[in-house]
């Protein structure tokens, strides 16, 4: 069995810094060989998941998020966010209706969707003043 490698970063939650965050992900991902059909729909939860806690967790403050990264096969990455702003299970949210028309729905939801559809596993926790997503993102082994 081979060891996982691993990424730690922390840092304050605001778009430039989840954009730079982004970036070393991929680095990190392509420097260690990791499928693109796993980092790349990865990196898109990312996004949508580090923009919603910058945009929506702090109630207009920046606060702190710590992501973990590993990965055990290069056809596999486990992702831990942490963040300590205002509690939100994406998983409790309702599911957009998405055989209505665009213009008939609710504002909202599809990036969870999303995230929920291309993740293989995710994960919510409320761990005291901690939100805390794991996302699971599996291809097929080479």
């Amino acid at each position: 069995m081979t060891t996982p490698v691993e990424m730690q970063r922390k840092f304050e939650a605001d778009t430039e810094a989840v954009s730079s965050f982004l970036d070393a992900f991929e680095e990190w991902a392509e420097s260690h060989e990791v499928q693109p059909s796993v980092y790349l729909p990865l990196r898109l939860i990312l996004d949508e998941w580090l923009t919603n806690v910058a945009m929506h967790a702090y109630a207009g403050a920046v606060g702190p998020v710590d992501v973990r990264a590993s990965s055990p096969s290069p056809s596999c990455v486990e992702v831990v966010v942490r963040d300590w702003g205002t509690a939100f299970d994406p998983l409790a949210a309702t599911p957009p209706d998405t055989g209505l028309d665009v213009e008939e729905r609710d504002i909202g939801g599809l990036g969870i969707h999303f995230m929920r559809r291309m993740a293989s596993k995710i994960h919510y926790e409320r761990m005291g003043p901690c939100n805390e997503l794991s996302i699971v993102k599996s291809g097929s082994a080479s």
